[in-house]
């Protein structure tokens, strides 16, 4: 009888069962969130250092294409396309020699 009466009484799960996975689903909940977090960071870091080139490759350009100057004399011709990290559009071409002084 004892037998019976303790087989009975183990049946079943117990409290700490469901509160050891909600704290391993709440545990691994957060590590997403953060894994996330992070990614969408270094997503938009990455987006800003590519827009921060194309800014200085296209003053570089703008600056390339100048005509030179009366009292300059120009040097190896220059021919540069530059596409958009953003917007992946060609957004400038420059043609031409640089001056040098």
């Amino acid at each position: 009888m004892t037998r019976t009466l303790h087989g009975r009484l183990r049946r079943g799960q117990t409290i700490i069962e469901p509160i050891v996975a909600l704290a391993l689903l709440a545990i691994g909940a957060l590590g997403s969130a953060a894994l996330l977090a992070h990614a969408l960071h270094r997503l938009a870091r990455v987006a800003q250092l590519a827009h921060t080139r194309d800014a200085a490759l296209a003053a570089t350009m703008r600056a390339a294409a100048q005509p030179c100057g009366a009292t300059d004399r120009g040097v190896q011709a220059l021919a540069i396309v530059w596409t958009d990290s953003l917007s992946g559009q060609v957004t400038a071409r420059a043609a031409g020699a640089p001056c040098a002084q």
